[in-house]
């Protein structure tokens, strides 16, 4: 990915805006100057994970707790997204306010993203798997 140039990311993997971050990223990798396997570390505190990736250029707050909960097993942060939010409203009826959110999952501590990730999918196990993305319909 290092040695890809600019073409691959805007032609071949079409990532738009975010082909420069990921070239970047990916070189920083290659030359030593990042490190994204220590953030692998079991002894560094979540915050502390947190904090580094965000660091990275392009990586946000959403970018930031997707890449915990999925790629490095830390499953405190919750996901709140254009997808995760609606979809809790719906779920839920209740408030999609980020505060009465974290709330609802806060008894959960450690695992409250994972916990707010698996009421979210619930159905996809329950009825048979992952809705079809209106845009596929």
């Amino acid at each position: 990915m290092a040695a890809a140039g600019d073409s691959f990311y805007r032609d071949t993997s079409r990532a738009g805006y975010r082909g420069a971050y990921l070239l970047t990223l990916a070189r920083a990798v290659a030359e030593g100057s990042l490190d994204l396997e220590g953030l692998r570390d079991p002894e560094l505190p979540d915050a502390e994970v947190e904090r580094r990736l965000l660091a990275i250029p392009g990586v946000g707050p959403y970018a930031q707790a997707h890449i915990m909960l999925t790629s490095l097993g830390r499953y405190g942060r919750l996901v709140l997204d254009s997808w995760t939010v609606p979809t809790w409203t719906r779920l839920s009826g209740q408030d999609p306010s980020r505060a009465v959110i974290e709330a609802r999952f806060n008894r959960y501590q450690e695992y409250r993203g994972l916990a707010f990730w698996l009421y979210l999918t619930r159905q996809w196990v329950t009825e048979g798997g992952r809705p079809t993305p209106p845009e596929q319909e």
